[in-house]
This record gives structure tokens, C-alpha cells and sequence, in this order.
């Protein structure tokens, strides 16, 4: 990841010491990782409701929404996985 003064997590002049460049990382990812969970949650949340009330959505318009949700949870399960395996070594 690269911050905002074009330095990567090994650099510590953007951050200004080694705990405050950790903290910024730890908050980073905290904020990525809640926020994939959440978007996980939200579209299982869709696809059950989705599901429970088939009966009133058709049968093409069922399929192309599900493959859509089931699209876009698998990227953000590739973010949270991505996100929460990466490590930072200098």
C-alpha cells in the first residue's frame, strides 16, 4: 500500500516514527477488513431476500441478480482475504 506522501510501509518519514506508521497500517486494514465483512453480510443479506421471494421475480431476472451478488461478494471476499494475508516486512 502507498500513503499519501508516495511512501510505501517500510518508509517512515510520511508517518513520522515506526509505531505511528503501524498504527496508520493497523487502522487501514481494520477499516478494510470491517468493511468487506460488512459487504459480505449485506450481500448474503440480498441474496436471501432475493431467494425468499422468487415466486415474484422472474426466472431470468432471478439468475442474472443472483451470478451479480454472487459476483461482487467474491471480490470482496478476495479484498478481506488479500487484505488480512498481506505482510508488511521491511
Amino acid at each position: 500500500m502507498i500513503t499519501q506522501a508516495n511512501g510505501d510501509f517500510c518508509d517512515l518519514g510520511p508517518h513520522g516514527s515506526s509505531g505511528q506508521r503501524d498504527r496508520d497500517y493497523a487502522l487501514v486494514e481494520g477499516i478494510q477488513t470491517v468493511g468487506s465483512i460488512v459487504m459480505l453480510a449485506v450481500g448474503l443479506f440480498l441474496l436471501i431476500a432475493l431467494w425468499a421471494n422468487y415466486s415474484s421475480t422472474r426466472r431470468s431476472t432471478l439468475g442474472l441478480t443472483t451470478i451479480g451478488i454472487l459476483f461482487m461478494m467474491a471480490g470482496y471476499l478476495l479484498v478481506l482475504i488479500i487484505g488480512t494475508a498481506a505482510d508488511q516486512s521491511c
